[in-house]
């Protein structure tokens, strides 16, 4: 035995201590790791909300082409569209256009923590000898804007 009822060390090994490092290691790895897992969770879901917006954009204007009303049209969008999302419907020279647009943040880091705003736009041509259409209320309702603050979603 050596010195104080240690056993010898192996021939080419230093003598500092190493016991703690891969300790240390972990409690530096770790953190980076985790965050990096929740920038590509992040990532993912403006990737969807971009997905759900382009899908609501699409079925908002093929709706209106084939002449459903302006509220039934927004409804249905918003319904498709990512959870408080903005929806912009208007008619003109015969083309329907419509734009869904979205805050998608990250609920992990606060309310002001990674935000990105996506959107997506679609334009169509109205489909050929349909009337004009009516709203029950009679309103017009060219570049209406419906926010949804529901927080729901398909």
């Amino acid at each position: 035995m050596g010195e104080l009822g240690r056993q010898p060390r192996p021939a080419g090994r230093d003598d500092d201590d190493d016991r703690g490092q891969a300790t240390a290691e972990l409690a530096v790895g770790l953190p980076s790791l985790v965050a990096v897992f929740l920038l590509a969770v992040w990532m993912l879901a403006v990737l969807f909300g971009q997905g759900r917006c382009g899908n609501a954009a699409g079925i908002g204007a093929r709706l209106a082409a084939r002449g459903e009303s302006d509220a039934i049209v927004t409804a249905a969008a918003a319904a498709a569209a990512p959870p408080h999302a903005t929806v912009r419907l208007s008619r003109h020279n015969g083309l329907i256009d419509v734009e869904v647009s979205a805050s998608i943040g990250m609920a992990a880091l606060g309310r002001n923590g990674l935000r990105q705003v996506v959107s997506a736009h679609a334009v169509i041509p109205a489909e050929p000898n349909l009337p004009p259409v009516a709203d029950p209320d009679g309103d017009s309702h060219d570049g209406e804007e419906i926010h949804r603050g529901d927080g729901g979603g398909t």
